[in-house]
């Protein structure tokens, strides 16, 4: 049982946050519930996804998805996912709806489901040069 829930979005030493909400305790089981985002919450990240010249496919970019209890200034780490963003890349804006289902990593934990749409804009795309390397 948590109080307040945290989405992250991480990947090596970046670490993005969604804000604390309330977990709501279900009718039929109190040691099941779920966390409901009202107003949906825009979280932006850039992607930076290389290009194979010779497969002409991007090369795989993991981004791990957390959720945490943030309790007294405490965090810890309930559940994960692991996601590869080289799926939602497009020449051409797109939305994806996601249902994703997390590996517990606490004990308290049976099992975490995160939905979300996932939207993908493509910036530029251009050649690599000695600087990038």
């Amino acid at each position: 049982r948590s109080s307040d829930l945290i989405v992250v979005w991480t990947r090596r030493n970046r670490r993005i946050c969604s804000k604390p909400h309330s977990w709501q305790p279900g009718i039929k089981n109190p040691y099941r519930g779920m966390v409901v985002w009202m107003v949906p919450e825009n979280v932006d990240i850039s992607v930076t996804l290389y290009r194979d010249p010779h497969v002409e496919e991007f090369e795989d970019k993991e981004w791990t998805f957390v959720i945490e209890n943030e309790s007294k200034g405490q965090r810890k780490v309930l559940a994960s996912v692991d996601v590869n963003m080289k799926k939602f890349v497009s020449a051409t804006p797109t939305q994806t709806e996601l249902k994703l289902k997390l590996k517990p990593r606490s004990v308290k934990v049976v099992s975490a489901t995160l939905q979300l749409s996932m939207s993908c804009v493509s910036l530029r795309e251009r050649t690599a040069t000695d600087e990038d390397m």
